[in-house]
């Protein structure tokens, strides 16, 4: 083969090569744009699984029917496409928060061995992230460890996204709410147990250092109506919280939503938006 030849078919291949690559790149971005597309769906779903139950938890009428129906049905649908998408492409650029939405639906659908596992991706995608991402995923992952029956994991995770926190306002509230969860695990492994206990008191602490009015007068109802459900179901001295859903970037937690009563929440959440206003 001369030289001119072998230059022309070297150029060849190259090309060849070449259009390989970039068809495979134009497959992974197709269907990168297909996973997210799922995911959004799948984030929307799930929000109106968290706001049904929410209903239904407040006696709203006729609330709650579609749990068990084309509403779950639905989001198992999406959960197993975008699982296929996903390992598709290898993980390839997907973010803590896609991995959080499908983990919740896994969680919320029963099948905790895969929403362990993308908790635990969404945890280390995360790594830099924003502290609120960080420290949501982390909690995240301490509720499906704790429903797994991984108390020791699920305090690990806790205390990881407690060392994360910020020593201000915002900061100190994220501790209030993480340190109520944190009492409420150990009040259903223990009730009335000295880690119970402990967990509330640094959650107590924790709301003294707000100085912020809004975000303290929040603070004290997520603590009193941890302690006061807390009370009730346990019939004597006030020791420990439930606490509220942790919605990650439109995300649940697994642990029960139900803290207070709705008119409390309800109030302490005003109380939460005129403090984000104010900082505005």
């Amino acid at each position: 083969m001369d030289k001119p030849s072998l230059i022309f078919s070297l150029i060849a291949v190259a090309l060849s090569i070449y259009g390989v690559v970039e068809r495979h790149k134009a497959a992974l971005r197709s269907t990168r744009t297909q996973l997210a597309a799922l995911l959004v769906e799948l984030n929307e779903l799930n929000l109106t699984e968290v706001q049904t139950r929410t209903a239904w938890a407040e006696g709203a009428p006729g609330a709650g029917r579609d749990l068990g129906g084309a509403l779950n049905f639905r989001r198992a649908l999406i959960a197993e496409q975008a699982t296929s998408l996903e390992r598709m492409i290898r993980g390839r650029d997907v973010v803590p928060e896609e991995y959080s939405t499908l983990a919740y639906a896994y969680e919320s659908l029963g099948d905790s061995d895969r929403a362990l596992q993308l908790w635990e991706q969404a945890v280390d995608r995360a790594t830099n992230s924003s502290v609120i991402t960080q420290v949501a995923c982390r909690r995240s992952l301490a509720g499906c460890r704790y429903m797994r029956g991984d108390i020791a994991g699920a305090r690990e995770s806790i205390e990881a996204a407690l060392a994360l926190l910020p020593e201000h306002d915002r900061g100190w509230l994220d501790r209030v709410e993480t340190l109520l969860e944190l009492a409420d695990m150990e009040r259903r492994a223990a009730p009335g147990g000295p880690q119970e206990t402990q967990a509330l008191e640094r959650a107590r602490f924790a709301e003294t250092q707000i100085r912020e009015p809004d975000l303290k007068s929040y603070a004290a109802r997520v603590v009193a109506g941890y302690a006061g459900r807390a009370e009730t179901e346990v019939g004597g001295p006030v020791t420990s919280p439930v606490r509220d859903a942790d919605v990650l970037v439109g995300q649940s937690s697994s642990l029960d939503q139900s803290w207070s009563s709705g008119a409390d929440r309800r109030a302490a959440e005003r109380d939460r938006s005129a403090a984000r206003a104010r900082r505005r």
